[in-house]
């Protein structure tokens, strides 16, 4: 995935200088997902040139590393769209938890059920992990998940406009 729909995401909650959006983004995303903060800045210097966002003006305006960017209108369009369109090539699932169904003794189901009640709860528990950590959403509702408006065409996984 390219993190500028995730910028774009974090720049509707609120505006933000790229360090900002890198720790919030890792934040969100949890430890297993860093990003680098050139990767940031070029990225914000992309969606700038596409006027999905821009900076702002205001105390901390001026230097790279502190200029705040706050998205457009037509940013948070490109982003409504984007969150109702559906994913379309996903890379494969290597679940240790398949493999292990995979294995396990069918003469023993209440083994299996014990391993997937577990595994449900562990689940849980991550899914309520990740929504605490994307609570924090600095007062703006999020975008509304549906199928796209009459008369819109649907943004491509590189946000240009698909035919339609």
């Amino acid at each position: 995935m390219s993190i500028k729909y995730a910028i774009l995401g974090l720049l509707a909650r609120k505006p933000a200088h790229g360090y900002e959006l890198k720790k919030s983004f890792e934040g969100i995303a949890g430890p297993h997902w860093a990003l680098n903060v050139g990767q940031v800045y070029t990225t914000l210097s992309r969606l700038e040139a596409e006027g999905l966002v821009e900076p702002e003006e205001g105390p901390r305006a001026g230097t790279r590393d502190r200029q705040t960017y706050c998205v457009t209108p037509e940013g948070l369009d490109a982003l409504g769209e984007w969150v109702r369109e559906p994913v379309g090539r996903t890379p494969p699932v290597r679940d240790e938890l398949q493999v292990k169904l995979l294995f396990a003794d069918r003469r023993r189901p209440q083994l299996i059920l014990g391993l997937v009640d577990e595994q449900r709860r562990v689940y849980r528990h991550r899914l309520e992990q990740a929504r605490a950590r994307a609570g924090g959403g600095g007062g703006r509702r999020g975008l509304p998940v549906g199928p796209p408006r009459p008369g819109r065409a649907p943004v491509s996984g590189r946000g240009r406009r698909g035919p339609g």
